[in-house]
C-alpha cells in the first residue's frame, strides 16, 4: 500500500513538473511573437488534465491575439470561473467582448442583487472555503471568551463578535456552494457559428425569431435532442443547434 503511494506520488509530482514546464515553454513562445504555437502548448497542458486559470488565461490571450474571438472569449470565461475574482481576466473579456458583432446590455439588476454577485465573485469555491474556517475558528475563539470570561463586557463582545463570525460562515459557505455549483453545471456557453438564426422552437422549421454572431456568450435553459434552447444577457430566449456553441 505504501508503495503505491509512493509510486503515485512520484508520478504526480512528475506530472506537475512537466506541466510547469510546458507552461513556461508556452510563455516563452507567446512573448516571441509565436501564437500558433503556444496555442498548441497550452491546449496540451489542459489536455493533459492540468487546468488553472492561468493556463486558460493565457491560451485565451494566444487566440485574442490571432483575433481568433470566440476562441478567446471562450478560454476567458473559462478562466473566470475557475477565478472569479481576477481584474485581469474581467478586463480582457471586456476587451474581447467589444470587438465582436454583437453589443447585448444586461437587464438592470436590484442593486442588492448586484451587491451579492459581485461580493460571491470576489473568491473561487476553495477560497471561500478557507474564508469560512477561519470564520468557523474565529467564531468558537469568540464563544470561549463568551463562555470562559466573567467579564460582562468581555462577554457582550464575545457574543456578538461570535454571531457575526457566523453568519459570516453561513454566507462563505453559500458563496462557496454557489461558486462550486458553477463549476460543476454547464450553464452558459459561447456562440462559435459566424451568423446564426436563433428558432422560436427546436426544430428546422421553427421562425426565426433573432439573429445573433460568433463570439456571444448564452445561458443555456432546456435541451431537446440536438437543440439547445439559450437566453441572451438582455432576455431574449431561443433555440439553437448544439453544434453552433461550446460550453463555457
Amino acid at each position: 500500500m505504501r508503495l503505491l503511494l509512493f509510486i503515485s506520488l512520484l508520478i504526480s509530482t512528475y506530472v506537475f513538473a512537466d506541466s510547469v514546464s510546458d507552461f513556461s515553454k508556452a510563455n516563452e513562445l507567446y512573448k516571441k511573437g509565436k501564437y500558433t504555437e503556444a496555442e498548441k502548448v497550452y491546449e496540451a497542458i489542459l489536455l493533459s488534465g492540468n487546468e488553472s486559470a492561468d493556463v486558460y488565461f493565457n491560451l485565451g490571450n494566444s487566440f485574442f491575439k490571432q483575433n481568433k474571438l470566440p476562441q478567446a472569449v471562450l478560454n476567458f470565461e473559462r478562466a473566470a470561473r475557475l477565478s472569479p475574482g481576477d481584474d485581469d481576466i474581467q478586463f480582457n473579456i471586456k476587451v474581447a467582448n467589444s470587438r465582436i458583432v454583437d453589443k447585448i446590455e444586461l437587464l438592470p439588476e436590484i442593486f442588492y442583487s448586484r451587491w451579492m454577485k459581485s461580493l460571491k465573485n470576489l473568491y473561487s469555491a476553495d477560497d471561500w472555503a478557507m474564508v469560512s474556517i477561519v470564520l468557523l475558528v474565529l467564531a468558537i475563539i469568540a464563544g470561549v471568551i463568551y463562555f470562559l470570561t466573567a467579564n460582562e463586557v468581555l462577554q457582550k463582545i464575545g457574543f456578538y463578535l461570535a454571531v457575526v463570525f457566523t453568519i459570516g460562515v453561513c454566507f462563505a459557505l453559500g458563496f462557496g456552494y454557489n461558486q462550486f455549483t458553477q463549476l460543476k453545471e454547464a450553464k452558459a456557453a459561447i456562440i462559435f457559428t459566424p451568423t446564426l438564426n436563433v428558432k422560436s422552437s427546436p426544430s428546422e422549421n421553427g421562425t426565426n425569431i433573432f439573429v445573433i454572431h460568433e463570439g456571444t456568450k448564452v445561458s443555456l435553459e432546456d435541451r431537446v435532442g440536438t437543440w439547445v434552447k439559450i437566453q441572451l444577457n438582455d432576455g431574449n430566449i431561443g433555440w439553437v443547434e448544439e453544434g453552433s456553441l461550446v460550453v463555457i
